[in-house]
């Protein structure tokens, strides 16, 4: 493959890019829009997409180098580090509803993607001790959740999306093999 600083794209694609970064990335109030439900954490349900959007931004501050994107995605990172909580729950949702709401596992997969790739990237230790934190705070507590696991006939297989990913990607950046078992194992993804 070709490291993403690696390719300039240029014509319609190169174009979309830039408008991405500009007019949609750069021009977000990401206080208000995102930030605002992490640091409250009162949340019952729901889906708000920071960890897509950390990832987005990683790629998007890598392939155009420039320092006020590097910034942006750098402010996403340490927010989302910063209200962690010391548990390692990563996420917005009240204390009763964490890991048995619907989407909040969702979100944890995604979220830890964004780091690893802030990460594989742009070797961001905050970003990688967030993602471990998180990845344990799930293993630790994925015995305790409901048994039969399913909201509105959405079963647990589309509410953790991306879960298992996050945990390949971190096994494989970190060596440790238990991030690795739970995908396959707890996850199921042998089946």
């Amino acid at each position: 493959s070709v490291p993403v600083d690696r390719v300039k794209l240029s014509g319609a694609l190169g174009y979309r890019i830039d408008l991405t970064i500009t007019n949609n990335l750069m021009q977000l109030d990401l206080e208000e829009t995102f930030f605002r439900p992490f640091r409250e954490k009162k949340a019952k349900g729901g889906f708000i997409g920071l960890g897509k959007l950390l990832d987005s931004a990683v790629y998007l501050a890598k392939y155009c180098g420039d320092p006020a994107v590097i910034a942006r995605k750098d402010e996403i990172a340490r927010v989302l580090a910063e209200t962690q909580a010391a548990d390692g729950y990563i996420g917005y949702f009240a204390p009763e509803a964490r890991m048995n709401a619907l989407w909040d596992l969702h979100e944890t997969g995604f979220i830890l993607q964004g780091l690893v790739s802030d990460w594989e990237l742009f070797r961001s230790a905050r970003s990688l001790t967030a993602a471990r934190k998180a990845a344990n705070y799930v293993m630790t507590r994925w015995a305790g959740m409901r048994d039969g696991w399913e909201f509105h006939n959405i079963t647990d297989r589309e509410t953790t999306l991306g879960l298992a990913h996050g945990f390949i990607r971190l096994a494989r950046i970190t060596g440790e093999e238990k991030y690795r078992a739970f995908a396959v194992n707890e996850r199921a993804l042998k089946e």
